[in-house]
This record gives structure tokens, C-alpha cells and sequence, in this order.
């Protein structure tokens, strides 16, 4: 049985039976087939990757401009500049990284209830627990390199 999708204009209500809101906010009534599912999971794997590109860009950039004799940082108004954007962004794509993979997962429950999964069904939940790094152990790394830039911005520059 395929979903329902709501008219555009028209919202999604929680009183709907069987309504939900999909992450695209889609509202979707009824039950959901393993394409409709295929197709929420690649869209949470999209902005997994998507949510890494700014804060993986402003620690290349600032990394680069204190390897390249930018170890002072400038003026004090400059580096605290730079560790506000950098830390904006840093929780910014965290946040999207793990609502994205809790999503994920989410969309991986629904998966496992499927009868007869395809091939690609079974490897989507075979891997499915990468998504606890993404939303777990990624942020960690981000902190770890953003105290190495307070260091070297604030103490050893």
C-alpha cells in the first residue's frame, strides 16, 4: 500500500489517523512501502553529509591559516570571532548531523518491519548502527579539534 501525501496547503494534523510528519515535513496518512522509506533514508543520509560541509570547510581554513604563520590569530577581536563562527557552526551541524541520524534510524525501525526486504533493505540495516557514530563520536572529534584551536589561539599563539 503506498502513502498518502497531504495537498500542498493543507496541514498535517496529528489527529489524522495515522498521520505523521516524514522528514521532509510531508504529511504522510496510511501505511509507508519500502520505496517511500528507501527514498526517507537516502534524504537522512543527504543531510548527514550536507551537515558536515560548513563546519569541515571553517577548521580546514582556520587550520591552514595558523600552519601558515597565523599562530598569533591577529587581534583579540579576530580570534574571538573566529571561535564564535567556528563554534556557531560547529553546534549547528551537530545538531543537523544527529536529528538527521536519529531520523535515520528511525526510518530503519520502520525497515526492519518490512516482509521480504530487498537486498538493499537488508544492507541499510545491517549498517544502521554507523549512525551512532554520526550522532555520537563526530561532534566529539569537532570538540577536540576546536579546544586545539582555542589552544593555539589563546595560550600557545
Amino acid at each position: 500500500m503506498s502513502s498518502n501525501h497531504t495537498p500542498p496547503g493543507e496541514l498535517c494534523s496529528p489527529l489524522r489517523s495515522g498521520a505523521r510528519i516524514d522528514s521532509f515535513s510531508l504529511c504522510i496518512v496510511g501505511s509507508v512501502n519500502e520505496k517511500d522509506l528507501l527514498g526517507l533514508w537516502s534524504g537522512a543520509r543527504l543531510h548527514i553529509m550536507v551537515a558536515q560541509f560548513a563546519p569541515t570547510f571553517l577548521l580546514t581554513v582556520v587550520i591552514t591559516a595558523l600552519a601558515l604563520g597565523g599562530g598569533d590569530g591577529g587581534p583579540i577581536a579576530v580570534r574571538i570571532a573566529a571561535t564564535g563562527i567556528l563554534l556557531a557552526s560547529g553546534i549547528l551541524g551537530s545538531i543537523a548531523q544527529y536529528t538527521s541520524a536519529s531520523e535515520a534510524q528511525a526510518v530503519v525501525a520502520d525497515l526492519r518491519q518490512i516482509e521480504n526486504p530487498s537486498r538493499v533493505v537488508q544492507q541499510i540495516i545491517q549498517t544502521a548502527w554507523w549512525t551512532t557514530i554520526v550522532k555520537f563520536v563526530t561532534p566529539a572529534i569537532f570538540m577536540v579539534i576546536y579546544l586545539a584551536i582555542l589552544w593555539q589561539l589563546f595560550i600557545a599563539g
